[in-house]
This record gives structure tokens, C-alpha cells and sequence, in this order.
């Protein structure tokens, strides 16, 4: 069996969306203030709009400005994430897909990037929500869903 083409994740653009979601929540109160479910939320919105991101990435580079290279073209999405592709499914279905594709991708790029982005700004954290990442599964998320059955 042949092998999938590699889905690009460019630190431009990971460093770009990772930096607009920490910042917001941190001006919105801060992580602190946001429930388990708030933050998985929060982190799964970020990972849908790092991939749409990475999907549309056109690197520019020399002097006549032409592009070099798509980073992720639909045959490498379709490989992946066939259901990114697809008009004929929910968002929500959409989304989950996409989710599930890039959550732990997401974070073990970000911990790759941490130490670089920290020896310059010590103030540089790993992406509110990932500790959250697989909420949907837990305990506390049973037990909310149980007790939405009720008036």
C-alpha cells in the first residue's frame, strides 16, 4: 500500500493561529475562568481553524512573487481528512472529523515549537485546552449529558 503524502503543518501559520487563541482567552479572563468543556471547546475551535488555515497556505518566495508551493492540496486532504472535502455532511460532522485528525497533531507540533518560542518570550504556553483534548470521552462529560435528560 502506497503511502499517504504528508499533511504540512508550517510554524508560520501554527505560531499565527496558536498565538490568536491564547491571546484572545487571555483577554477574555484567562483560561481560569473557563470550564473543562469550555476549554476543549476552545481548543477544538482553534484546531478547525488551524487546518482550514494550513489548506489555504500558499508559500510565496523569490523575487517574481509566483507561489512554490500549496502546502496541503486536496489530494493530501482527501488522504487524511476525507470528510473536510465533503458538502454533504454537518459541520458538526465536519468538524469532529477534523478534530480528531488534528488534536494530538496540533499539540505535539506546539511542544516541538515550545522551547524555541520560550528561549525568546517566557511567557509562551502550550495552546489553552489541549490538557482538555479528549474531554468528550470523560467522565465529567457523561455525567453532563446524563443530567441534560432531565427538564
Amino acid at each position: 500500500m502506497a503511502r499517504k503524502p504528508s499533511f504540512w503543518m508550517d510554524n508560520d501559520v501554527l505560531v499565527d493561529h496558536w498565538a490568536r487563541h491564547n491571546n484572545d482567552i487571555d483577554a477574555s479572563g484567562g483560561p481560569g475562568r473557563l470550564s473543562e468543556e469550555e476549554l476543549y471547546e476552545a481548543y477544538k475551535g482553534f484546531c478547525v481553524s488551524l487546518f482550514d488555515a494550513l489548506c489555504t497556505v500558499v508559500k510565496y518566495h523569490g523575487h517574481d512573487g509566483k507561489p512554490e508551493t500549496y502546502q496541503n492540496p486536496t489530494a493530501t486532504i482527501e488522504a487524511h481528512v476525507p470528510a473536510a472535502l465533503n458538502k454533504n455532511i454537518s459541520k458538526d460532522k465536519r468538524e469532529a472529523a477534523i478534530y480528531a485528525f488534528m488534536a494530538d497533531r496540533t499539540i505535539n507540533k506546539a511542544n516541538g515549537q515550545l522551547k524555541n518560542l520560550q528561549q525568546y518570550n517566557k511567557s509562551v504556553k502550550l495552546p489553552y485546552g489541549y490538557q482538555h483534548r479528549n474531554w468528550v470521552g470523560s467522565a465529567a462529560a457523561q455525567w453532563k449529558d446524563r443530567a441534560g435528560k432531565f427538564n
